[in-house]
């Protein structure tokens, strides 16, 4: 049968599956053998969208699409619905509120954490103030440092880019 598959142009092979030119190059993007011949193709089409699938395949592909398109919007208006409601609910709440929240909250750590060594400080003895404020400082500067890049690591993450 391959010697017939490979006989046959593109529009004999759309016409006896009885699908568009789009839908059988699709259908190769999607894995289905270029030299399989007609019945070879039909059976991988039931295999790879079952029979219910195949069948609308063979009918009109822009009503499909249309029909298609519109399941879509129905289905992505009702997940806004959700989020909408989740929001009313204060199940969720905004990014920026989040992002608000976030950066005045990372303010008052590095605050605290800036004022540890001075608090230390006066809890130690003369001599060793000025080496313990230094190490406790360096310490300070550190942490400060890594919390940042971990900052900075979060946002560069993928998931947080693409949710943006």
């Amino acid at each position: 049968m391959i010697a017939d598959a490979i006989s046959m142009t593109v529009a004999e092979k759309c016409a006896a599956c009885g699908v568009t030119e789009k839908t059988l190059r699709n259908w190769w993007a999607l894995g289905c053998p270029k030299e399989a011949d007609v019945d070879d193709t039909l059976a991988w089409r039931d295999a790879r969208f079952g029979k219910k699938e195949a069948k609308a395949e063979s009918t009109d592909d822009s009503r499909e699409r249309k029909l298609l398109a519109e399941c879509i919007k129905i289905e992505a208006e009702g997940r806004i619905k959700e989020l909408e409601a989740r929001v009313r609910e204060g199940e969720l709440v905004s990014r920026d509120a989040v992002s608000r929240w976030l950066s005045s909250f990372a303010t008052e750590i590095r605050q605290a954490l800036e004022s540890l060594p001075a608090a230390i400080v006066s809890e130690v003895p003369g001599d060793a103030r000025l080496a313990v404020d230094d190490v406790a400082t360096e310490q300070v500067r550190l942490l400060l440092l890594k919390l940042s890049s971990m900052s900075d690591e979060m946002w560069a993450d993928e998931t947080v880019k693409e949710s943006e």
